[in-house]
């Protein structure tokens, strides 16, 4: 059943109508606003350079570039938008910002911009994402650091589709102290890395899927990343790759996972596993055990929940 088109709700400030200008709209508007982002592309570099008092900034790495500009978003607001809506431009959200995105496009070319630059920088810790696709052009789609935290629910995350040729560097690059919750995302087609972990920072991913990257998931000295009933299949080289073992603590419940697993001396100490089902074949031709994986893990499913049911009677 099709999720019928969002509509601007009661309240709402409605860019292009309210607002033509998405940046005069948040440099305007008071903290806690509700905003209805329209069909069409949005570019941050094509708008006048806001004077706020809210840190809402804006900085041109080349005027010419049509996605080179920066905002920054500093208190907290609630974006939704059409399903063809898309927001063009480095977006980061600063430490004490928090809100929510939903339906819209957020993309960025990062091709010309300083290493590791990602289309959406999150140090906020309180960000929430439904139904978006998050994209770059040749840097990292997702990056989380300092005490960032974000959700993000049914979102595709990766390269950008008007760019078939450069694909994103890394889909979710998670640093620091940051945390990050995958719930049935995709994704998808990242030349390096579908999730980057590093240090303190946390990573949990549930009924995602992982596909096409070069490795699924690449750990530095990660100590909170688990995997429970996702999806991991086409990798380039091996799902999982390990740089400094040491700490590293990967939980791995119920997944299907297609291919090489690790590299012949990453296997980290620290790996728990539960139920995972890996297997050599072709992801398309072995629908076979797919599926039979995947009523395996109804069952078991249903066989916990009315243990629980049980248990708290």
């Amino acid at each position: 059943m099709l999720r019928p088109e969002p509509k601007p709700l009661e309240g709402d400030i409605r860019i292009p109508g309210d607002f033509n200008d998405i940046v005069e709209a948040l440099v305007t508007c008071k903290n806690g606003s509700s905003f209805f982002l329209g069909e069409g592309k949005y570019h941050w570099d094509e708008l006048t350079t806001p004077n706020g008092t809210r840190r809402i900034g804006h900085d041109f790495k080349n005027k010419n570039d049509a996605a080179g500009g920066t905002i920054f978003i500093a208190h907290t607001l609630r974006l939704r938008g059409h399903p063809k809506a898309e927001l063009w431009g480095h977006l980061v959200f600063v430490s004490g910002s928090s809100g929510i995105c939903k339906y819209v496009t957020l993309a960025a070319d990062c091709r010309q911009s300083d290493a590791g630059h990602p289309s959406v920088f999150i140090y906020g810790r309180a960000w929430q994402f439904h139904e978006c696709e998050v994209r770059s052009a040749g840097g990292a789609a997702v990056a989380l650091a300092g005490t960032g935290g974000a959700h993000m629910y049914e979102c595709g995350i990766g390269g950008v589709e008007s760019f078939p040729t450069t694909r994103a560097q890394v889909g979710v690059w998670v640093l620091e102290n940051s945390s990050c919750w995958l719930h049935s995302c995709a994704v998808r087609s990242n030349h390096r890395s579908g999730v980057i972990a590093a240090g303190q920072a946390m990573l949990k991913a549930y009924q995602c899927s992982f596909a096409f990257n070069m490795q699924h998931l690449h750990l530095i000295q990660a100590q909170q990343v688990k995997l429970y009933r996702c999806e991991l299949h086409d990798s380039l080289d091996t799902s999982f790759k390990i740089d400094q073992d040491e700490g590293v603590l990967l939980h791995l419940y119920f997944n299907l996972i297609q291919g090489k697993l690790w590299n012949s001396n990453s296997r980290p100490a620290g790996l728990k596993e539960v139920q995972n089902k890996c297997f050599q074949g072709s992801w398309r031709e072995d629908l076979s055990v797919l599926n039979t994986h995947r009523k395996l893990l109804d069952t078991v499913m249903d066989v916990s929940a009315r243990s629980h049911e049980r248990s708290s009677l």
